[in-house]
């Protein structure tokens, strides 16, 4: 009887097991032509409890550090749409500044995400030490077979996804590759990549429209969370964004084709992007790992030509590193959380209402030619509006204005 109230809990410990990793790529949208590749983060995991089943405390805490990565994982996704990256530990310092995104991203139906490792406990409690019997012939049998399905997919699958889309694979070439990507150029590649940087920059001088805004005031608004999606767009005959649509229509330029190009700074890196004209890096967030850069971007450009740089931003200094890179990047002044007047908070950070009228008073001591980078934070993910901020008037079918 003994042996088969083991067996009965092995068949749970297993259940528990395939509904961890099918949670996990349900949540993550693993496709169904990747489907296979979840058999070697089960092998992967099954190899851990044949060989550390009978220590309990230690396979206890490896599989809970395991399942924590897991729904870390799941929890970024949601959010970013890919895993997490070694490349990213220092942003857990970010963690308690968006704890109010962090609480909308969970859901109850995560507790599956550590079934085995409940089940796993309720056998220890209820059997003390574990007595899962496996004959030395059987466990070399199963493990080669499982070390197999490892090396076996992962080889095949090198090139068509598996370190996107696997657990196991992805954090392994995440670890090997984390200064690969950040790896100083050699002196010859430094110069090519340098003179087809001039080499392009000369051609861009070229245009019908070079120079049509010298000497003007420039300001760019770096709008949080809006895409062209919502521009020149209806909701139930209600205009969206009239202000931005007014825009569009009035002599100008409107460029629809503008793409996000985004690494693992989210924000940080769309500013950038726009500012410096360079691609983010993907392992990390560039304002943290290059904070000691010189950049020659816009800022830097408009200062050679008499502008005075300056940034708004009504959140604090230390988010992104940007109280170390803003200078670096070329701003010569820059405002943060602690430069403004804290009325309405919205999501995690001062209301746009309250910035723009507060920011205008900044602006408006300015004298000379001046570059104003204006970055908002109202429509911030968890898209906490008040309800009296809500103009407009939604179907009874949509339950919110996102």
């Amino acid at each position: 009887s003994g042996k088969i109230k083991t067996d009965k809990y092995l068949i749970i410990l297993s259940i528990a097991l395939i509904a961890k990793i099918g949670y996990f790529y349900f949540s993550t949208q693993m496709p169904l032509a990747k489907i296979h590749y979840s058999l070697v983060t089960l092998s992967f995991f099954l190899l851990l409890f044949i060989f550390l089943h009978k220590i309990p405390m230690l396979y206890f805490s490896i599989i809970l550090l395991f399942n924590i990565l897991l729904y870390g994982d799941v929890l970024y996704f949601r959010y970013f749409s890919s895993f997490l990256s070694a490349g990213m530990i220092h942003q857990t310092a970010y963690a308690g500044s968006v704890s109010d995104i962090i609480i909308s991203l969970i859901r109850v139906t995560d507790l599956f995400l550590f079934a085995d490792l409940v089940a796993y406990v309720f056998f220890i409690r209820n059997e003390g030490k574990s007595r899962f019997n496996f004959r030395k012939l059987t466990v070399s049998a199963v493990s080669v077979v499982l070390t197999g399905i490892i090396v076996g997919t992962s080889v095949m699958g090198y090139y068509t996804g598996i370190r996107r889309y696997e657990f196991v694979n992805y954090h392994l070439f995440d670890l090997l590759n984390l200064d690969k990507e950040n790896s100083v150029l050699e002196p010859s590649e430094k110069k090519e990549l340098v003179d087809l940087i001039l080499k392009r920059y000369k051609a861009s001088g070229k245009g019908n429209y070079f120079g049509v805004a010298r000497n003007r005031n420039i300001f760019v608004i770096q709008m949080e969370s809006i895409q062209t999606n919502i521009v020149n767009a209806y909701y139930m005959g209600q205009e969206i964004t009239p202000n931005l649509n007014a825009l569009t229509k009035e002599e100008g330029f409107y460029f629809t084709n503008y793409y996000q190009q985004l690494g693992r700074g989210s924000t940080a890196d769309a500013e950038f992007v726009s500012l410096n004209s360079l691609f983010p890096i993907m392992t990390g967030d560039s304002y943290t790992v290059y904070e000691k850069n010189y950049f020659y971007g816009l800022p830097w450009i408009l200062r050679e030509n008499g502008y005075f740089a300056s940034s708004y931003h009504g959140y604090l200094s230390s988010f992104w590193n940007r109280e170390y890179v803003y200078p670096q990047i070329g701003f010569q002044n820059s405002y943060f959380e602690d430069d403004y007047v804290l009325g309405e908070i919205i999501g995690f950070g001062l209301n746009d209402f309250d910035f723009f009228e507060q920011s205008m008073d900044y602006i408006k001591d300015t004298k000379g030619k001046n570059f104003h980078f204006i970055v908002t934070l109202s429509c911030h993910k968890p898209y906490t509006i008040p309800q009296e901020l809500m103009e407009i008037e939604l179907s009874e079918n949509d339950d919110n204005i996102f």
